[in-house]
């Protein structure tokens, strides 16, 4: 219990440097840069996060799964592949953005440059989360802490030298500190490298983890992908919408209302490689059951967060870029919180279905919120920002709803779950 608490602490204590870097960046680079450059650099930011969301779902999530099956002798050869698979992934998106740059600047499309700025950030971004992957596969909390201050220390420094010293008020170079603070993070985790424990891939090992990685992974790829365009797509959508500079406004936002699914997240990072090594199918339905009772709580807490942040949300946009872009109000604000509020407990519910490698049912909720979206967000497009908003929040819940759903009839099939609850 000691452990498992141990790791709780770390895993939350990496989470508040992560998010309060990620706040800190967006505050000041919203600030410096000002309405229209933050709105490019933060259609280029989602996008960036689109390539690394959809990376986790081809090489990330699905770890546990793939480890389990493995004998002990063959685990350390698996880490190697692992990492090797997804820097040669990410050296192709890299080399594919490159391409592109030119064919940019050629069509004089605005701020050409966040293009290659963009994949140079993916690539320390992947080889960072690569790395972490496996620090949290084995309960390495304290080391993927120690990371994410190198970042938030990397990207301070970034900060301060792109307003103190360059001056610069071009986004691409404040994506260049986000790829630095990246690769930072990562050459912190692969200076302790001995904690992987590494061996040197074989070509047979390589070609079983792709095809286990891409059995599991492309039901994630599809799944990240879509739960990408229900939360983030938005972001872009908005600036076409609304002009560049709403993007940036709703990029505050989202930094805002995003604390409570992110620490679901980290508390689904330890409790999966926990749940997936269990092999006696009455210890993993009770890892089940506690996690459910967790995500309850949760849910209450990711409620009053949203309550508190309602108050004071509309503020903090006009603090940085006077009146707010788009008319986004205190009801934008109300809307997007109490949607990720219900949003962070289905990450909770997703624990299972990782664990146990069936993602299947996180992709069916996809597509159905997918097709709402679709359906929706057009429909009220004509009635303003908060009509797209509300939209968007009730499509992307569509997907919870399918979850629970799915859950009750788990529950009635299985007499074990209920009693433990």
């Amino acid at each position: 219990m000691s452990k498992w608490a141990g790791a709780v602490s770390f895993g939350l204590l990496e989470q508040l440097i992560l998010t309060g870097v990620n706040f800190t960046f967006t505050a000041a680079m919203g600030h410096w840069l000002g309405g229209i450059s933050f709105g490019w650099l933060s259609i280029a930011w989602v996008l960036l996060q689109f390539l690394e969301t959809s990376s986790m779902g081809l090489f990330g999530d699905g770890v546990p799964a793939s480890v389990r099956r493995l004998p002990l002798s063959s685990r350390a050869a698996f880490r190697g592949t692992f990492l090797t698979i997804s820097f040669v992934y990410s050296l192709a998106i890299f080399s594919t953005l490159v391409i592109a740059w030119p064919v940019a600047v050629r069509l004089k499309l605005p701020e050409a440059g966040l293009i290659p700025a963009t994949g140079l950030a993916f690539v320390g971004l992947r080889a960072q989360n690569a790395a972490r992957r496996l620090y949290y596969l084995d309960g390495l909390r304290k080391e993927a802490a120690a990371a994410a201050l190198v970042n938030a220390i990397a990207t301070a420094a970034g900060v301060v030298a792109l307003i103190l010293v360059l001056r610069s008020r071009d986004p691409a170079v404040a994506m260049l500190i986000v790829g630095a603070a990246n690769f930072a993070a990562a050459l912190m985790l692969f200076v302790q490298h001995k904690a992987l424990r590494l061996s040197r891939p074989t070509w047979q090992l390589a070609r079983w983890t792709q095809a286990r990685l891409w059995r599991t992974g492309r039901w994630l790829f599809a799944s990240n992908a879509m739960s990408w365009l229900g939360n983030l797509g938005p972001v872009i959508l908005i600036g076409a919408l609304a002009g560049v500079s709403a993007s940036g406004t709703l990029r505050v936002i989202m930094t805002l209302i995003v604390p409570p699914a992110q620490m679901v997240i980290v508390l689904m990072s330890i409790m999966i490689p926990r749940f997936a090594m269990q092999p006696d199918q009455k210890l993993r339905n009770r890892h089940w059951s506690i996690a459910l009772r967790a995500m309850s709580l949760i849910g209450l807490a990711s409620g009053t967060y949203a309550v508190a942040l309602t108050s004071v949300g509309g503020w903090f946009p006009r603090l940085l870029f006077g009146e707010p872009a788009a008319g986004i109000t205190q009801a934008t604000v109300a809307i997007a919180a109490f949607g990720y509020a219900v949003e962070s407990i289905r990450y909770g519910c997703n624990v299972v279905f990782l664990a146990r490698g069936e993602p299947k049912i996180i992709a069916v909720g996809q597509v159905f919120a997918l097709i709402s979206a679709m359906v929706l967000i057009p429909s009220v497009a004509h009635l303003g920002f908060n009509a797209i908003i509300f939209a968007g929040t009730l499509s992307n819940n569509v997907n919870t709803l399918v979850v629970f759903i799915y859950f009750y009839f788990v529950f009635k099939r299985n007499k074990q779950i209920k009693d433990e609850l």
